[in-house]
């Protein structure tokens, strides 16, 4: 009869412990566990938690510069770039529990000799603005940073919503510090 108990009990803390898993698994907050991501064609890697979302697609219809990647704290696709500069669709589905940052690169020549004449380089830990409006077109808690490094000039949208949490703001921040760019 012990034996039965326990194992009755084994199995019930095991089916908690599986829900609370899956519950966590599917909560808005940062995954602490975080996996590495080569930037296809890029020379240039960055980790994001696990729980979070990487594309490569463009979201607008900017060519230039070009998209590298886009993280997102939520599920996101989109079936085709948005017609202008703005990522309409992105925010439509952006929660206002949910972040994203997004890297893009300039690579035409003239823009680019310009921009690394102008814009400072990399720094050594990103910081992002409480308030702002310009990341993409998504609105008030999003904003735009630009930085140069080796040669190469960046441009950082980013997006981190009113209810997030002060560990999704750090999530952002977190995968913009974990960026290796190489030459």
């Amino acid at each position: 009869m012990n034996r039965r108990l326990v194992l009755a009990l084994a199995v019930l803390s095991a089916g908690g412990t599986i829900v609370a898993l899956a519950a966590s698994a599917s909560s808005s907050g940062p995954s602490w566990a975080r996996t590495r991501f080569d930037v296809p064609g890029a020379s240039m890697s960055l980790s994001y938690p696990l729980n979070w979302h990487i594309s490569t697609r463009r979201l607008t219809g900017v060519i230039d510069p070009v998209t590298r990647f886009t993280v997102t704290s939520f599920p996101f696709r989109q079936s085709r770039p948005d017609t202008d500069f703005c990522a309409r669709t992105l925010a439509r589905r952006w929660p206002a529990n949910g972040a994203y940052v997004q890297v893009a690169e300039e690579l035409d020549g003239a823009s680019l000799r310009k921009m690394l004449s102008r814009v400072p380089p990399r720094p050594r830990h990103f910081t992002l603005a409480r308030s702002g409006a310009g990341g993409l077109c998504t609105g008030p808690v999003s904003g735009q940073l630009t930085f140069r490094e080796r040669g190469r000039a960046f441009y950082v949208y980013y997006g981190v919503g009113r209810k997030a949490s002060p560990a999704t703001r750090c999530a952002v921040v977190a995968v913009l510090d974990s960026l290796r760019i190489r030459r």
